[in-house]
């Protein structure tokens, strides 16, 4: 039987949680990309591939599956990270709908904020600050009877939806959790959790959290070398261009946002000029 074949743009975004699922089960999948998504929607609707118009997708056994929290629902029950009654979907279902809620901010800031860089230390300081602190009532509801998860003593797909969403945020600024002890503690206790702990540190997961550059502590800046592209290309060759992008052949180079300015102004210029960029 051929992988399952997850459809999606290669960012993060809303599959991420479909790939965290996949990877919690010890799931073997193909993570695809679109190279021309005007081209391939209109093919795909016609194909019956694409039920609601949008992605992600997931193909296994001759199937298209739609919307993230569908797919999630079903693959957890098929691989036995949902709640085993009533009650353990209760509080699944709670936490999941809860994170959508908290999604909900974080996309404004991310997507639709006229101003990303000024608004954002606000967001964190508020509305952020005020589901973390939901949440995180929430877990010591469960620490309090003993689980080390939603689910005393194993992991679920809500857990997954929860570390996605705190993520997020440690992403926008590695303190984040700093003053959520509890959410800290779990934080890194689905993170070390043995199949997502590989997933984390494997090249599977996307590098780009968006479909912006918005959403990260830091600015992420790379060269793209003329013919094929190469590892550490910005320290052994000509750069023909600076792209605020991430491209999983290049490697990445994470500057403090102090620098940016000068980084940029220097580093095009020696683009310009047809020398080597230099590597942080």
């Amino acid at each position: 039987m051929s992988k399952p074949t997850l459809l999606y743009f290669p960012i993060r975004g809303r599959a991420e949680n479909v790939r965290l699922i996949l990877e919690a089960a010890g799931v073997e999948y193909e993570d695809a990309a679109p190279s021309d998504w005007p081209s391939l929607k209109p093919k795909l609707a016609e194909e019956g591939k694409l039920p609601f118009g949008q992605l992600p997708t997931l193909t296994m056994g001759g199937k298209t599956y739609a919307q993230s929290h569908a797919i999630v629902n079903y693959l957890a029950k098929k691989h036995g990270l949902a709640g085993n009654d009533e009650e353990e979907q209760y509080r699944i279902d709670a936490a999941v709908f809860q994170c959508d809620d908290w999604r909900t901010g974080y996309a404004q800031l991310v997507y639709r904020s006229a101003d990303y860089q000024g608004e954002k230390p606000a967001y964190l300081k508020e509305k952020a600050a005020h589901h973390a602190n939901l949440m995180q009532n929430f877990l010591k509801a469960s620490e309090d009877q003993g689980n080390t998860f939603l689910i005393k003593g194993r992991l679920t797909s809500g857990d997954l939806e929860l570390w996605d969403i705190l993520d997020l945020h440690v992403e926008l600024d590695k303190n984040f959790l700093e003053p959520f002890p509890v959410l800290k503690s779990y934080y890194e206790r689905v993170a070390n959790v043995e199949n997502i702990k590989k997933y984390l540190q494997s090249s599977r997961r996307p590098q780009q959290i968006n479909g912006n550059q918005n959403g990260r502590s830091t600015l992420v800046i790379q060269c793209k070398k003329e013919g094929d592209h190469h590892k550490n290309c910005c320290s052994i060759g000509k750069c023909i261009a600076i792209e605020l992008w991430i491209n999983e052949f290049c490697s990445m180079y994470i500057i403090n946002m102090v620098h940016v300015k000068e980084f940029i102004s220097d580093t095009t210029q020696t683009a310009v000029n047809g020398t080597s960029c230099r590597s942080l």
